[in-house]
């Protein structure tokens, strides 16, 4: 009822406008509490929010008018000429940096080839193995983790101990029992280099910088100086301080055995003093090499290529380091020894020098002749400086007789004192092998009878009847050669029937003339129908045997009568 009446009179209800007049009454008096609307924050902004202080609020957002349908108008469409260029558009898009890529953007002076290793897997491969290429990758990206420092470390080994040193400093020993002998390095390290842990020539090496028929350098590490001053000093210099240095190789030396090489710059290129990339070698126009200051030429046990396996290279120089410092100490072992004096030592005993001496005179050809010496043939036992020789020889023997007594009084003595003597290193002792029979134990077994046998069997040339007939054969094959088969030669014309009598005349002379009927023809022509087949040719020597020991029957006769007619 009220709300008929709120329709019906009264002011309408709006839900935008507050209303605060006072209560309605109806028509029968009764009063009603006001209604007010209420909205968002209103119980904070109270009844007098409206007074202007609430501004623009109850207005709604500002919003802007779409403008994007006068774009295809022609007023708003800008003229060609309104767009000029500014300088060079492909180095203002170079210039433009939108975050990191993934794009390689350096400069290179090397061939994408010459970093691959070296994978022994087929450039086709069957459904779930790995792809040659992938295999390729992941070892590239292998060896590019491992550092040869860290490695020659891990095998003991620092770098300054690769290069031999001159030093004139004295050597404490017996300080570290690690190292009881830390003498410096003085022999080279690349005559100790085993070259079996290279996996490719030098010459493949340097084929794998081709590119477009350029051949460009070769990525690789190389023990040079840290400075290029140093250059020309002498090698085993202590001043000089080395370090494994980024290069590229050019060149190979086979005769030398050395690599040319050059050090990168900072940017990691291989370029001139002008600043164009080095290629080909480093050979100029006019053929002559270019000669720069950061240029080396330096040994393979020097050098660790991008494409060979650092672990491996490690290993090699470890090697090659470990056979180096065995050698010296075997040399100075050897001085050790050479340096005890000889006195009192003794010499060896003259009833054994002058068996020696003996029997060296009585041997064949030199003191005493042989059958196969030559009748003319002084020999050597009549030489008149045999004498003076023997004395020299006298004196070495025991100069090596005291060498041998001073070693075995060395070995002992070290043996007795192992700490005080422990800078020594004696060489091994090598068990020779003594044979139960007396022979030469660097010739293998080889049946030589049993070869010989079988060589013998299927050659022709190894009987005397053999080599006879075939003398013979030759001979009747000259006579035959020399004969002509027509009568050629005509001193007066002749009717056709003439010319056929005298040419059959001819024909049957050379057919059945004495040379035809003769032992040497006739072994011939038997031995060409024999050679038409191999496995007759193989019974050539036994026909031979059968015509000398029979000549009335003939080979041939007794060839297709035998059992090899069924050949």
């Amino acid at each position: 009822m009220s709300s008929r009446a709120s329709r019906s009179g009264g002011k309408p209800f709006s839900a935008n406008r507050t209303r605060v007049d006072s209560a309605n009454k109806t028509s029968g008096g009764q009063a009603y509490p006001e209604i007010k609307q209420r909205g968002y924050y209103s119980d904070i902004i109270g009844t007098d929010g409206s007074d202007g202080q609430l501004d623009y609020v109850l207005n709604g957002p500002t919003t802007a008018q779409d403008t994007l349908w006068n774009v295809a108008k022609e007023k708003h469409t800008p003229k060609v000429t309104a767009f000029e260029e500014k300088g060079n558009v492909i180095e203002q898009i170079k210039g433009q940096s939108h975050g990191p890529s993934t794009e390689i953007t350096a400069i290179s002076d090397f061939s994408k080839s010459s970093s691959e290793p070296k994978v022994q897997l087929p450039f086709y491969t069957k459904p779930g193995d790995c792809p040659r290429k992938i295999e390729v990758e992941r070892r590239r990206r292998l060896y590019s983790t491992l550092e040869l420092k860290n490695l020659l470390k891990d095998q003991g080994i620092k770098t300054d101990q690769l290069m031999p040193k001159q030093t004139s400093m004295p050597v404490q020993i017996n300080m570290d029992p690690n190292d009881p002998a830390p003498f410096p390095a003085y022999l080279p390290l690349h005559l100790f280099d085993n070259e079996e842990h290279d996996c490719r020539l030098p010459t493949e090496w340097l084929k794998m910088g081709q590119d477009n028929g350029t051949r460009k350098p070769v990525p690789a590490l190389a023990l040079l100086p840290s400075k290029d001053t140093d250059k020309e000093l002498d090698p085993t210099d202590p001043k000089i301080k080395y370090e494994w240095t980024d290069v590229g190789i050019l060149d190979y030396d086979p005769k030398q055995q050395l690599f040319f090489v050059q050090k990168c710059n900072s940017s990691g290129r291989i370029v001139d003093e002008s600043g164009k990339a080095v290629v080909n070698g480093g050979f100029q126009s006019d053929g002559s090499r270019m000669d720069l200051k950061n240029q080396y030429w330096v040994h393979r046990v020097r050098l660790m290529l991008k494409a060979e396996d650092p672990r491996i290279f490690a290993q090699r120089v470890a090697e090659a380091f470990r056979l180096r410092k065995e050698t010296e100490a075997i040399l100075r072992y050897n001085l050790y020894v050479d340096c005890m004096p000889m006195d009192g030592v003794g010499e060896l005993d003259q009833a054994s020098l002058r068996r020696m001496v003996e029997c060296a005179k009585n041997s064949p050809g030199i003191g005493r002749k042989t059958k196969k010496c030559a009748k003319n043939s002084p020999g050597i036992g009549r030489d008149k400086n045999l004498e003076d020789y023997i004395q020299v020889l006298e004196k070495e023997v025991n100069i090596d007789f005291c060498w041998s007594m001073n070693r075995i009084i060395f070995d002992k003595t070290v043996d007795e004192d192992p700490v005080t003597f422990a800078f020594v290193t004696k060489p091994e002792k090598k068990e020779e092998l003594v044979p139960v029979k007396g022979c030469v134990l660097d010739v293998p077994e080889y049946p030589y009878d049993q070869n010989y046998d079988q060589f013998a069997f299927h050659s022709l040339l190894t009987r005397k009847e053999s080599i006879e007939a075939t003398g013979k054969v030759r001979t009747e094959c000259n006579k035959v050669c020399g004969m002509s088969l027509f009568h050629i030669p005509t001193t007066k014309p002749m009717r056709l029937e003439e010319f056929e009598q005298t040419q059959s005349q001819a024909t049957s002379q050379y057919f059945n003339g004495s040379h035809a009927s003769s032992h040497g023809s006739r072994r011939y022509c038997e031995i060409s129908i024999l050679t038409i087949s191999p496995e007759i040719c193989f019974f050539l020597p036994f026909v031979g045997v059968m015509k000398l020991n029979n000549p009335v029957s003939s080979d041939l006769d007794i060839f297709l009568g035998g059992e090899l007619s069924s050949l």
